[in-house]
């Protein structure tokens, strides 16, 4: 009888050995799938930042710097406008109501077959076979 024990203890402690292993075994495959669905979270979250970083940067790149010649004033010019109070600027904005195209090429803004509204000549220094049309804008 006391065989039959041992025997009986060895099972039931190689059962709870077992039930240990699978435990550890379990808690480790939940912890790995929580670690996957983490850095899934983390891994898309950054690739989603790195997006909008990118879509910044090509917004930016696009952008050309324009930079302008400082051209002073002479000597007069400057003189007669510190005498002056009261500055105007006219400008004269005559150019962009006129479009003007050649010939060969057709205007997306013009049904082609439309008839101009004035015909130039170019002068002797240009071909004669070139003309010009002109179409005011409203």
């Amino acid at each position: 009888m006391p065989e039959l024990q041992k025997d009986q203890m060895e099972g039931v402690f190689l059962a709870r050995v077992a039930i240990v292993w699978l435990l550890e075994l379990w808690v480790a495959r939940f912890c790995y799938m929580v670690f996957q669905k983490v850095f899934g979270f983390f891994d898309g979250l950054l690739e989603f930042v790195c997006y909008l970083l990118r879509r910044e940067a090509r917004k930016v790149l696009q952008h050309q710097v324009i930079r302008y010649v400082d051209i002073p004033l002479s000597p007069v010019s400057d003189q007669r406008l510190t005498i002056l109070r009261r500055k105007i600027l006219v400008l004269d904005l005559d150019e962009t109501l006129i479009h003007s195209h050649h010939d060969g090429i057709v205007r997306p803004m013009v049904k082609p077959g439309t008839p101009p509204d004035f015909i130039l000549r170019a002068g002797p220094q240009i071909l004669q076979s070139d003309t010009w049309l002109v179409a005011p804008l409203p």
